[in-house]
């Protein structure tokens, strides 16, 4: 099982935890926290260590160290399965992070948006194709790539 490398000094993690906002501070030591994460790594079958990783990961983005954006892709590192790690994701979101959504804004501005962070395999990132309206009736089409620079 992959297992993510970023460790953060117990000063360091100290410093920020006394820097949060109340309601972040406590959900991070929520023992109700705890049981989601512990819940939904079991449910998804993880290894016990494998769900300390993944509550570590938890607390660095509620203490700021890992942004929101990159949640999802750190689970996935830890749990080694995108299927699986995408569910526990799911489940953290909605009953850990969503009540101190709004608080987590307020703390560490944009990384916090509406939108999923990380586009899914089911849709794909990138610029919508161009469309190109049929010629006018008695004129040849003209060939790919022709007039695409136009001023």
């Amino acid at each position: 099982m992959p297992m993510t490398e970023k460790t953060i000094a117990e000063e360091e993690i100290a410093r920020r935890l006394d820097a949060l906002p109340d309601v972040i501070a406590a959900a991070f030591e929520s023992d109700a926290t705890a049981r989601v994460i512990l819940n939904a790594g079991k449910a998804a079958g993880l290894a016990i260590d494998t769900i300390g990783a993944v509550a570590r990961e938890v607390g660095y983005v509620m203490l700021g160290v890992t942004p929101a954006a990159e949640f999802v892709s750190g689970v996935v590192k830890i749990v080694g399965d995108r299927k699986k790690a995408e569910g526990i994701a799911a489940t953290i979101n909605k009953e850990v992070f969503l009540p101190i959504r709004d608080a987590m804004r307020r703390t560490y501005g944009g990384q916090w948006p509406d939108a999923p962070a990380e586009p899914s395999p089911a849709t794909p990132a990138g610029p919508a194709p161009r469309i190109i309206p049929p010629p006018p009736p008695g004129q040849k089409p003209a060939p790919p790539g022709a007039g695409a620079a136009m001023p």
